[in-house]
């Protein structure tokens, strides 16, 4: 348990997927059964409450909100409140305990704004109430050139 640091690349665009490991102090595998919920944010800045792009568990495979043509930030003080897309996150991946797998598809990834945001992904455990930060970083979004 406890959290990594490790910065990301993403295209707009393009489908988007990345899977991790999550463990606890011993470093083995945690089932991650239905008591489990989990969730990433992207935003321009960590003190914003705008966000870019936003994945969770409980709504997979309509896990994805992200901005639009419009409005590539969402939520917050706006009154918009984002669109949903395809993917989200998969909690014991492949029947695998502990396996992580965030997909984004490539409709919302096109509406992600180009530059450097910020994103963390959070594990929740229900029936313990614990909340743990898997990994955080840096996001660093490429403009799409052929759309």
């Amino acid at each position: 348990m406890g959290f990594s640091n490790y910065d990301l690349r993403m295209i707009q665009g393009q489908s988007f997927t990345l899977e991790l490991d999550y463990l606890d102090n011993a470093s083995n595998s945690v089932d991650l059964d239905s008591s489990y919920d989990a969730k990433m944010s992207i935003r321009r800045s960590p003190a914003t409450n705008k966000l870019v792009l936003t994945a969770d568990s409980v709504r997979y495979p309509q896990g994805i909100t992200g901005g639009d043509e419009n409005n590539p930030q969402f939520g917050g003080d706006l009154q918009f409140q984002g669109r949903t897309g395809t993917g989200g996150i998969v909690l014991n991946y492949g029947g695998i305990s502990g396996a992580v797998r965030i997909e984004v598809d490539h409709e919302t990834m096109s509406y992600v704004p180009s530059g450097v945001h910020f994103y963390d992904v959070t594990i929740y455990n229900k029936t313990t109430n614990y909340r743990d930060k898997l990994v955080s970083g840096i996001v660093e979004v490429q403009p799409e050139v052929t759309r």
